[in-house]
């Protein structure tokens, strides 16, 4: 029963951001060969909008969010769109991690920040 429960609970996760971003890309982020935690992007229209950013607690701290969302900063840069995400606003480690890497609130309410970080050519790294 344990079992079934958790494999549920793991397709809900893997499947719950495709179902508003149908044409999103999910990737395993990697660091420094090993994984260490999975991106869930949507290449729209007008933006790059992070659905969901999950980094393994062994692994933060330690630059793999950053890289994976430098590598979508690059997507979003040759296409002259801007990045943005929502963030619970409880989240103060992420919130940190993207004002660092030039994110800023440009909405949202009481639970969620809405944020957008606008990368210039050549931002990649």
């Amino acid at each position: 029963m344990r079992s079934q429960l958790l494999d549920l609970q793991y397709q809900n996760r893997r499947m719950g951001p495709r179902a508003g971003f149908s044409a999103g890309e999910s990737h395993i982020i990697l660091f420094n060969g090993e994984p260490a935690g999975w991106l869930f992007f949507a290449n729209l229209d007008h933006e790059i909008h992070i659905v969901e950013i999950m980094v393994l607690p062994e692994r933060r701290s330690r630059g793999a969010g950053a890289k994976a969302i430098r590598h979508v900063f690059a997507l979003a840069s040759a296409a002259g769109k801007p990045v943005r995400l929502t963030v619970n606003v409880l989240n103060t480690r992420a919130i940190r991690l993207y004002e660092r890497l030039g994110f800023r609130r440009i909405g949202g309410n009481e639970v969620q920040h809405e944020m957008e970080a606008r990368p210039q050519a050549g931002a990649a790294g």
